[in-house]
């Protein structure tokens, strides 16, 4: 018998999986993930969400540091005195 698992998609998401994951999470919104897994066959819920969340999401950052950031680091690596 096989498992349902074993039927999911485990290679990394295409272009064209990335164009139709954004598109769909602008039209339902990012917290309905079971509906929007429903467009990408093979994809589970948590593919998505974790996808879109890691990689696409428009609030990710990808640029370089800033100098208060880079600041800020500093400080926590070393720590209190």
């Amino acid at each position: 018998m096989e498992s349902e698992s074993s039927s999911l998609c485990r290679t990394k998401f295409s272009p064209a999986e990335d164009d139709i994951l954004r598109s769909i999470v602008q039209k339902f919104g990012a917290r309905k993930w079971n509906t929007i897994a429903q467009y990408l066959p093979g994809r589970t819920a948590r593919q998505c969400r974790d996808r879109f969340r890691n990689y696409l999401s428009p609030d990710l950052k990808n640029g370089p540091w800033s100098r208060e950031e880079d600041i800020m680091l500093i400080e926590k690596v070393k720590g209190p005195l």
